[in-house]
């Protein structure tokens, strides 16, 4: 069985900007602005989501687990 971690929410003033600073500083791909997310593409199987809502759960980490 392989377990991947797929995308973590990262708590964020500015979601976009927040996304683009991560693009502009490690090489990550801002992918697009989903609801009230930005996702960064980390590597084929992580996204960071950047969130601005100010009730959302502070440890979310979603894991694609395979059959």
């Amino acid at each position: 069985m392989e377990i991947t971690l797929n995308h973590t929410i990262v708590a964020a003033q500015d979601n976009v900007e927040s996304a683009k600073f991560y693009e502009r500083i490690f090489g990550f791909e801002f992918i697009k602005e989903w609801g009230h997310f930005a996702v960064v593409k980390v590597n084929s199987t992580l996204t960071l989501d950047f969130d601005t809502q100010e009730n959302f759960s502070r440890s979310h980490y979603a894991f694609k687990v395979s059959e």
